[in-house]
């Protein structure tokens, strides 16, 4: 009877799985995002006028709040679905939803 007995010293092969560039990009964008939504709710209206103040807050808070549950969804949807269709897809609304942010906050 012939045994075979791996050497314990002797590396095993193991390969390591690559990830695509387009989840990279996605979760650099969704970082991205996010950090450009934090900067929207943080800016409150500057002015003479206390009830204009009021309002301009009011709605970056509305649209910074609308934007991040819209990046939680898509951020569901292209972990949920394997598809690269749908994850392209996913990709391109959340290029929208930067260039939305970078339209507001550098305004």
């Amino acid at each position: 009877m012939d045994v075979t007995v791996s050497d314990p010293d002797t590396p095993a092969r193991v390969r390591i799985p690559r990830m695509s560039p387009l989840p990279i990009f996605f979760w650099l964008l969704v970082c991205l995002v996010s950090g450009m939504i934090w900067l929207v709710s943080e800016r409150h209206g500057s002015g003479g006028d206390p009830a204009g103040n009021a309002m301009s807050t009011g709605i970056l808070e509305l649209l910074a709040d609308t934007l991040g549950v819209v990046v939680g969804l898509l951020a569901l949807i292209f972990i949920v679905f394997k598809g690269s269709g749908v994850r392209i897809t996913a990709t391109v609304l959340l290029g929208v939803v930067a260039m939305l942010l970078l339209v507001v906050t550098t305004h």
